[in-house]
């Protein structure tokens, strides 16, 4: 640690500078004091991507962000019919390094294609075009595409659209050099 007043390196205990005597706050001051203030400059975002038919839970991805300064933290976890739950993924990520982001409207590869096996099953049986249809309902979101300097691409599956514009809103206050692809 050193001297607020003079700049002198002091010892973490000492509360008081050797060679200027000014008095210094406590490193369980200091730490408490940048705590607070990461804290109160952190945004958090919560997606939530969920497949559910009536009542019946599929499955559903949480994604939690949450964005400080020049940082971005993502946790990620899937949860198959509420009790299968992945492994959480933990991710930090500098928002200097975002080069384009782009949010989408997509459907889901398996639900697609179970769609169109039902669609074609559709034909021997009009009740399978029922399923068809519902598979193309729960497969329907959305997805934020982040691409950073080195070709990596971040995906965080949505429900909705509103919470994407705000994330995209936050990501460039931070970088607005970041290119917004277009749907």
């Amino acid at each position: 640690m050193y001297c607020n007043n003079c700049g002198v390196e002091i010892d973490n205990e000492k509360t008081l500078c050797k060679e200027c005597e000014e008095k210094q706050p406590t490193l369980a001051k200091t730490v408490e004091e940048n705590n607070s203030q990461i804290n109160a400059d952190t945004k958090q975002f919560i997606f939530r991507r969920h497949k559910s038919l009536g009542k019946l839970d599929i499955s559903y991805i949480v994604s939690e962000i949450n964005i400080c300064s020049l940082t971005m933290k993502l946790k990620q976890q899937k949860i198959n019919f509420y009790i299968f739950k992945k492994k959480a993924t933990e991710t930090i990520h500098s928002v200097k390094d975002f080069t384009s982001i782009k949010i989408v409207r997509t459907l889901d590869i398996s639900d697609g294609i179970f769609a169109l096996i039902f669609a074609l099953l559709g034909i021997l049986n009009p009740a399978f075009l029922i399923v068809a249809a519902i598979l193309l309902w729960v497969g329907f979101g959305r997805k934020i595409k982040i691409r950073l300097s080195n070709n990596a691409v971040i995906i965080i599956p949505s429900d909705k659209a509103k919470p994407c514009n705000e994330l995209l809103d936050e990501i460039l206050k931070i970088n607005p050099s970041i290119v917004v692809e277009k749907k």
